[in-house]
């Protein structure tokens, strides 16, 4: 977090740290901690061959504790680290995917927070865990509605959109061809989701979870029920005019450049 990188002595502190991980003297608090900070530095970018060197290594001593072991946080952090530094090791992401499932969690573990970080991180390095996902869709159903803010509503949606769209190998030849209002209704999580976002506020949101959520939709071949108007009337809070109809919204929101639709677990 300093103003100065010095990178003499991080490489020096997180080679200590892999060390004592591989030695087995370091928890997986400790080196979630190390790696979190790794992946919000610019060791990332200037010492690449170094920073695969280190999580690769930490890899290795966390495949070794076991599942049970592991917070729901914990393994969230670790996640996002490896997301954010691009670096994909699949026994490691099928090890965290087996602790976020292991029996008897407490429920109060599951936080929104905790499960949008493990989806947008499962996401972004494109593992495909179809359990994980019907898994954590059983743990979001019970979550109170209040939980929720829009970012991490607008990850949610993103990463089961994304599900539905690969699942459904129509979906994309559907959203294109016909009148978004003609979509079928969303069911299951995504049903779920659009009623969450009913819930919320509509000057809570920002512009980009309104386009996020809408593009998400859309992308997946279905609506929400309800969707449209709240996510109107969002918009209509934010910029002063809303959209006569659906398609008005989905021409409005493709037209427009896709770099600021995505959404990140940063914010």
């Amino acid at each position: 977090r300093a103003k100065v990188f010095d990178g003499e002595l991080l490489e020096l502190l997180a080679l200590g740290a892999l060390s004592r991980a591989n030695q087995g003297v370091a928890s997986i608090a400790h080196i979630a901690s190390v790696l979190s900070s790794l992946a919000n530095c610019n060791m990332v970018w200037v010492e690449a061959a170094l920073t695969e060197h280190l999580f690769m290594g930490m890899s290795e001593a966390l495949c070794n504790m076991s599942p049970s072991s592991y917070s729901i946080q914990q393994a969230a952090v670790i996640a996002s680290a490896f997301a954010k530094a691009k670096m994909f090791d699949e026994r490691l992401f099928s090890h965290l995917s087996r602790a976020v499932q292991w029996r008897g969690r407490a429920a109060p573990e599951f936080s929104v927070q905790a499960v949008g970080v493990l989806l947008f991180a499962f996401s972004r390095v494109q593992v495909d865990d179809p359990k994980l996902l019907d898994f954590l869709a059983h743990i979001i159903v019970d979550i109170p509605p209040g939980d929720f803010t829009p970012q991490a509503l607008a990850v949610v949606i993103s990463v089961y959109a994304g599900a539905h769209r690969r699942r459904s190998f129509s979906s994309l030849t559907l959203a294109a061809s016909v009148d978004p209002a003609a979509l079928p209704l969303a069911t299951g999580i995504l049903g779920h989701l659009a009623t969450v976002a009913s819930t919320i506020a509509p000057e809570s949101y920002e512009a980009r979870h309104v386009r996020a959520i809408v593009s998400a939709y859309h992308r997946a071949g279905v609506r929400g029920s309800g969707l449209f108007l709240v996510m109107s009337r969002a918009w209509e809070t934010r910029w002063g005019s809303g959209f006569a109809t659906e398609k008005e919204m989905i021409a409005f929101f493709s037209s427009l450049d896709d770099k600021d639709s995505k959404v990140s677990d940063s914010d």
